[in-house]
């Protein structure tokens, strides 16, 4: 494939003898540098060891290939090895039998594709290869590559930065962007292991020309699909490849719009309006009061924004990504150029520049003109780039009776961020069991009742010690009480987060066997819940962040295997302060995250002893690195002490405005400072209302049961 940079195109062009296919055969081993066959008379297989003179052989299999040798290797900080792979189309002049690509995007109906991946030992990616380019091109490098990561092993990522979020084909991605020095990248990287996938190409090209330079008048060149291995890879495997693109007569018309809704700015109170009441292409957009006439109504279609009287859409002049791009009503083309995220925080972005919709020099009054700007890099918003959008297929929001669980469902990890099936950021509040073993009779009908109803919390987390009389004393029936407690959050609409709750020993491999078994159980049982969040160690301590990634890189595939959708949160060092509390800081994990998807990090504090230090290093890792606040309290570290309450706001203020997500130590009756409740009360059975509450628990109390802010567009 593949990263094949400027430099590369003029060894392609020597080496063209190379390239040309070998007779079709059904079995073949091919070691040479660009050695190729075909197989089933459709595809070809090439070894494409493009980066490396080492040898690497593959032998082909009846529906595709498998890697026999790999004698290289190369640092993760620089391009891979090689890209052996299938290929459907064209790839430096080598087209595969019959192929009817290059095609123009505007004549592919539809894509369907099936992949099969065998994994093994090494460093490495499986991707599946989209390539594009403006013109029909057979040759060298196209401008435009979409990689979907389907697996990765060891410390490697996409070209580029991450983006943001998406769904495509019914999954959830990670969206990365970037450039290789050859050709442009989009990639979308997998929260969990793909093996298999049957799927529509299409629907990522349309992704792609919805946030990207790509129209519909551009080719698309080839499939291609096999791994780029930095080391080692023997035994990888494409065990099945197949694709067929689909070619009408003309692209297909957008979906019909409906009713719609106004788009009212927060600083002027107006509303997008079509100036007056114009129909034709390049009519500007501006603000003016609203009168819900045609002319201010937007139906959300897609990721555009249509007019419903004129059938035509919210557009970016010229498909422009310069700050003062003018912002007019013109024919719906499907391009970037037309394409709108709308975000929790109110504002409304063109993903193909990045930039947001904005009211020209902050302006407020009727005729004020409509642009895109660089949105506001202040920690925040600013009032003319907040928007208010009603109507059209916006979901409506949410009943005053509808759970945390109902209104959110499936939670995954967006960028820095929790985000919902809406694809929105949220925060999720709520309190912590003490040890299960000491304080079983606290967890009940009653109890967990009030937390809902009364507390109106949205997070349980489930504190399930290993030691101390722990898991380790009776694993079946921690774990089983652990899924009931699990099943009661379930009924009352709250998510579990299930807590492997390590502290002494603090080297999590002490537990490493132990965890397998609890988390192979629970996830099992638990894996079709969408509430469930796992923690699979509390409070690493007195070791390493590197034997803590390492453990987590054991675990986490235990959970994956049994529930490849749910969030994982990580454990730091220094009890899970980042590093702090023993001298370090979260650049050791930005530096060296662990190698999986879908993850968060936990971050401790006690509001007494972790003040304004470790704020400041909470703040700055927040912008790298997604952060869960699984455990805190009120007093000092020893979970006792006086309540102190200006820290504790301090935290709580910063929380909700990074959306950081949050549990208190502890919803229980302990004798210390920590516990809720007044010492006897779970004993009384009487956990409702102010009176039995400790200084500690009416302060959460009164944080928590304010209204939740959960985004639905």
């Amino acid at each position: 494939m593949r990263r094949l940079f400027q430099a590369l195109t003029v060894l392609a062009v020597a080496a063209t003898a190379a390239l040309v296919a070998a007779a079709p055969a059904q079995a073949a081993t091919i070691c040479e540098q660009y050695g190729t066959t075909t197989i089933q008379d459709k595809y070809i297989v090439q070894n494409n060891r493009w980066g490396s003179a080492a040898e690497q052989c593959i032998e082909t299999t009846d529906n595709g290939f498998r890697i026999t040798s790999q004698q290289g290797s190369t640092s993760t900080s620089g391009p891979p090895l090689s890209y052996p792979s299938m290929v459907l189309g064209c790839h430096y002049q080598n087209c595969s039998p019959g192929t009817n690509l290059p095609a123009q995007l505007s004549q592919v109906s539809s894509v369907p594709s099936t992949i099969s991946y065998g994994y093994a030992g090494g460093t490495y990616n499986a991707t599946y290869d989209i390539w594009m380019d403006p013109t029909p091109k057979t040759d060298g490098v196209s401008q435009m590559e979409i990689m979907i990561w389907f697996h990765r092993q060891g410390s490697i990522q996409p070209i580029g930065g991450p983006v943001g979020n998406t769904t495509v084909g019914g999954r959830n991605w990670e969206v990365w962007q970037g450039n290789n020095g050859g050709n442009d990248v989009v990639s979308y990287l997998a929260p969990a292991t793909i093996n298999s996938w049957s799927f529509n190409v299409k629907d990522f090209i349309d992704d792609v020309v919805a946030r990207t330079q790509v129209t519909n008048d551009w080719y698309l060149t080839s499939l291609q699909a096999g791994f780029e291995p930095w080391n080692g890879g023997v035994g990888l495997a494409v065990n099945n490849f197949s694709a067929e693109v689909n070619v009408g007569t003309s692209p297909p018309p957008p979906p019909p719009p409906g009713d719609g809704g106004t788009i009212a700015g927060q600083a002027s109170g107006r509303c997008l309006d079509i100036l007056d009441l114009g129909t034709a292409d390049s009519t500007p957009i501006q603000l003016w009061d609203c009168t819900a006439n045609w002319n201010q109504l937007w139906s959300r279609t897609g990721n555009t924004f249509v007019n419903p009287q004129t059938g035509k859409c919210l557009d970016v002049s010229g498909g422009s990504t310069a700050n003062g791009a003018r912002v007019q009503l013109y024919t719906c083309n499907g391009t970037g150029a037309q394409s709108w995220q709308v975000n929790g925080d109110g504002t409304i972005t063109n993903p193909q520049s990045g930039k947001c919709l904005d009211a020209v020099e902050q302006g407020t009054g009727n005729g004020t003109r409509l642009q895109i700007w660089d949105c506001f890099g202040g920690g925040g918003t600013q009032p003319n780039q907040v928007w208010t959008v009603g109507g059209g297929s916006t979901p409506p929001p949410p009943g005053d009776d509808q759970t945390p669980l109902a209104i959110n469902g499936q939670l995954y990890v967006c960028g820095v961020n929790l985000c919902n099936q809406y694809n929105q950021p949220i925060q999720l509040r709520g309190m912590s069991t003490h040890g299960l073993q000491w304080f079983n009779n606290c967890y009940n009908d009653a109890s967990l009742d009030v937390l809902a109803d009364e507390w109106r919390a949205d997070l349980f987390r489930i504190a399930m010690y290993v030691q101390e009389g722990g898991y380790e004393t009776n694993p079946p029936w921690f774990t089983n009480r652990v899924n009931e407690l699990v099943d009661e959050a379930e009924e009352r609409g709250l998510y579990a987060m299930i807590d492997f709750h390590t502290l002494t020993p603090g080297d999590p491999m002490y537990n490493l066997d132990r965890a397998k078994t609890f988390f192979a159980a629970v996830a099992s049982r638990n894996a079709d819940k969408k509430n469930v969040i796992y923690e699979i160690a509390n409070e690493p301590n007195g070791v390493g962040w590197g034997t803590i990634k390492s453990y987590a890189e054991q675990v986490i595939p235990v959970i994956r295997a049994n529930d490849p959708d749910a969030v994982i949160i990580v454990g730091t060092r220094g009890w899970s302060s980042l590093g702090v509390s023993e001298g370090s800081n979260a650049d050791e994990v930005i530096n060296n995250p662990v190698n999986a998807s879908n993850i968060m990090y936990a971050f401790h504090f006690y509001a007494a002893s972790h003040q304004d230090f470790y704020r400041a290093e909470v703040q700055r890792a927040a912008a790298t690195l997604p952060l869960f606040v699984t455990e805190f309290g009120t007093v000092d570290y020893t979970g006792d002490g006086g309540v102190d309450v200006g820290s504790t706001n301090a935290w709580l203020n910063l929380l909700d405005q990074l959306k950081i997500g949050y549990a208190n130590w502890t919803y229980s009756d302990a004798n210390e400072g920590s516990g809720a409740f007044n010492p006897g009360t779970c004993n009384s059975g009487n956990f409702s209302g102010t009176s039995n509450l400790t200084a500690s628990g009416n302060l959460l109390r009164s944080r928590i049961s304010t209204p939740d802010n959960f985004p639905t567009s």
